[in-house]
């Protein structure tokens, strides 16, 4: 039977999405069907798994899936904490095939609505559940359509009961015993020769290595030469060549505000400060404040940085980068600021609201 993984928002459609995974619970068993338990914690990472093991995602859409907004009024679908974006972008990454199935008279979402990495759910072809037919009848209808379609899944338990008739391997051809052929004449004298050689070219080594003067540090001598009186006038030892390597440092801009320096307790006041953009060297991306009570976690791929306390592993803050990604990270030196290095060159200074 196949993985099923259903997606839905509770604030759209909890009353038809439970209707939904009843009866996929009912025709495909319960142990195939899974989805995420939003009367407790929802953890985005267990979702990208649970889905890389799941055969297709089921997608429940509403009138009001696509308009779905968090506390500051960002749209979810462009949040990467999203458990419905995570859910969806990890399918596509993953070439899960994704079934969007429409409730409540609710249409596709256009493409232009929808993040780069979850347009690809517009092409998908909906299962659409009329209001007046029976929901069993329908989904199940439109559900078994599409999965058979889909030749990624694996053979049915009858296939592999089937005994096939076993076929008897036939013995390895044995291998024919030739007899040695007797060197040439033309070829016996070619081994002493390459010998002489390699013994002529290891003295001729060994007598330039002797000839050639060395000083007391062991490093080679060169020397300036009269060529008139033939008496050497100058000599100095040639040390080896030594490039210096020291890591890029971050510039610290000298004229911003005096600020408190950035703790446990108010990290989570950090705010972005005015006209400290400034153009820097990349560093590391990975950073402990000096009492080590702070972490600050750069990620490229999500365009955020985050600042967990030490002790608790909570995160304190997490700032948004997009449409820039960071490349790196470094507090100043009373740590009363936290410089973020955009790809584009630039920083984004944040500091202690005084609030």
């Amino acid at each position: 039977m196949p993985q099923l993984y259903v997606i839905y928002r509770p604030e759209d459609a909890r009353k038809k999405s439970k209707e939904i995974i009843a009866v996929l619970e009912k025709t495909y068993g319960t142990s195939n069907i899974q989805s995420p338990d939003y009367d407790g914690y929802v953890d985005v990472y267990a979702i990208e798994q649970d889905v890389k093991m799941a055969d297709f995602l089921l997608v429940i859409i509403g009138n009001y899936w696509a308009d779905m907004v968090d506390e500051t009024g960002v749209n979810l679908l462009n949040s990467v904490y999203d458990p419905v974006h995570m859910a969806i972008a990890t399918a596509i990454n993953s070439r899960k095939q994704v079934i969007p199935i429409l409730v409540d008279g609710a249409p596709m979402p256009y493409p232009t609505r929808l993040p780069r990495e979850l347009r690809k759910l517009a092409t998908q072809d909906p299962i659409k559940l009329d209001k007046n037919a029976p929901l069993e009848k329908s989904l199940t209808k439109g559900l078994k359509d599409i999965i058979k379609s889909d030749s990624r899944l694996k053979m049915p338990d009858f296939v592999q009961q089937v005994k096939l008739p076993q076929r008897t391997p036939a013995p390895p051809p044995q291998p024919r015993l030739r007899q040695p052929t007797p060197p040439q004449k033309h070829q016996q004298w070619v081994k002493p020769a390459i010998v002489v050689v390699i013994a002529l070219a290891v003295i001729i080594i060994s007598i330039i290595l002797m000839l050639l003067p060395i000083n007391a540090t062991g490093y080679p001598i060169a020397s300036t030469y009269d060529s008139d009186s033939e008496i050497a006038i100058q000599v100095t030892a040639v040390p080896p060549t030594v490039i210096p390597t020291s890591p890029p440092t971050l510039v610290i801009p000298t004229d911003t505000p005096s600020l408190p320096k950035i703790t446990v307790e108010n990290a989570h006041q950090l705010t972005l400060l005015p006209d400290e953009l400034i153009r820097v060297s990349p560093t590391e991306s990975v950073l402990f404040s000096q009492d080590q009570t702070l972490f600050v976690f750069l990620s490229t791929s999500l365009q955020t940085v985050e600042i967990k306390e030490i002790a608790t592993e909570n995160t304190l803050k997490v700032i948004n980068t997009t449409p820039h990604n960071p490349i790196a990270i470094q507090f100043n030196d009373d740590e009363s600021q936290l410089l973020i290095l955009l790809n584009n060159g630039q920083v984004m200074a944040w500091g202690v609201s005084q609030e």
